[in-house]
């Protein structure tokens, strides 16, 4: 027989959830089920067997709204002389997070359960056109009570920190891309054919620079020295190379040639559009520089903080930027074992 052939049904987790429950009668197992959102949770107390205790409730997302779950916790406990009390709920957005911790300092095991499993679930009960937070906690509570959770153990110290400028790096990373391609749109309408981008159209169209518009310095220091092709079109070669070095950047005299000529072939767009619309470009231009200097001392606090972890060593592996490592050194909620 080989050793490593499961010894339950459910592999490792059923396994475990069958230890830890065994010699205890279904019927005296209690499970607190929860459906969390933004605001308001809503919960329901079983046995292990499915049957309800307690029927459906609301609570909020303030004191008053913990207690209350636990007062009907507590009750449930005492009224049916339970021998233990499973908790389980969905890690879904945030709002789990501060629930889930405060119920395991009562102490209470929490339990999560995986969302899709959950949709399946619904699913499975031939429910899945029924929208209804009963619905929904009926099928969390159907999973926790076969024991389809993983407990929760929520992060502490440097991990937690870890996580916590992690998410707010990624967030600044969705925001740099979301200002990237707003600052294009307003030049695909001041600067038409400024950026071109697409195989097709790089075929059909010689773009002014082979490179990536957003590695191209001279595109950049052009975008903040004059956006307007009209105007750029009338400038004498020596107008421009000062308008240049006023901001501090150096440009030849073969590329301001370039640069003027290509603007001269510009279809010119209306001058009251390119106005606002170069007004809103700086604006964003200037976000975005600082959007992306944050980003750079968050992955600065991310390697700082690397560093307190074994996971610092992983750096050194092939491909695998810093942070990237700072996010492989944490989960949702998890946390992995040191190599």
């Amino acid at each position: 027989m080989s050793k490593n052939r499961p010894s339950h049904l459910r592999g490792e987790r059923g396994q475990a959830f069958a230890n830890r429950i065994r010699g205890i009668a279904l019927d005296r197992l209690r499970c607190v089920s929860l459906d969390i959102s933004k605001y308001f949770h809503v919960a329901v107390i079983h046995t292990a067997l499915g049957e309800i205790v307690t029927p459906p409730f609301e609570v909020d997302l303030f004191q008053d709204g913990f207690d209350q779950l636990c007062q009907a916790i507590d009750a449930a406990v005492a009224q049916t002389r339970a021998q233990m009390v499973l908790v389980g709920l969905e890690p879904t957005g945030l709002s789990f997070e501060n629930l889930a911790r405060h119920l395991l300092q009562r102490p209470q095991a929490v339990s999560l359960l995986n969302p899709y499993a959950v949709k399946q679930n619904r699913e499975q009960q031939m429910r899945r056109r029924q929208k209804a937070d009963e619905i929904d906690v009926a099928a969390i509570g159907d999973l926790l009570r076969r024991g389809e959770g993983t407990p929760y153990q929520p992060l502490t110290g440097v991990y937690l920190r870890l996580q916590q400028v992690d998410r707010v790096r990624l967030g600044k990373v969705k925001l740099q891309t979301l200002l990237k391609n707003q600052i294009l749109g307003h030049l695909n309408r001041i600067f038409p054919g400024l950026v071109i981008l697409g195989d097709e159209a790089i075929q059909r169209y010689r773009p002014l620079f082979a490179t990536n518009f957003w590695t191209c310095q001279t595109l950049q220091h052009l975008i903040r020295v004059c956006p307007d092709p009209r105007r750029l079109a009338q400038l004498a070669p020596i107008e421009l190379v000062a308008a240049f070095r006023a901001r501090g950047y150096a440009l030849g005299p073969v590329t301001t040639g370039k640069l003027i000529t290509y603007a001269q072939k510009v279809l010119f767009p209306d001058p009251e559009l390119v106005a606002i619309r170069s007004e809103l470009l700086a604006h964003d231009l200037a976000l975005l520089e600082a959007v992306e200097q944050h980003l750079a001392d968050l992955n600065a606090r991310l390697m700082a903080l690397l560093a307190e972890t074994p996971y610092q060593i992983w750096t050194t592996l092939k491909g695998l930027r810093g942070v990237q490592t700072a996010g492989l050194a944490h989960l949702d909620g998890w946390e992995f074992e040191a190599p």
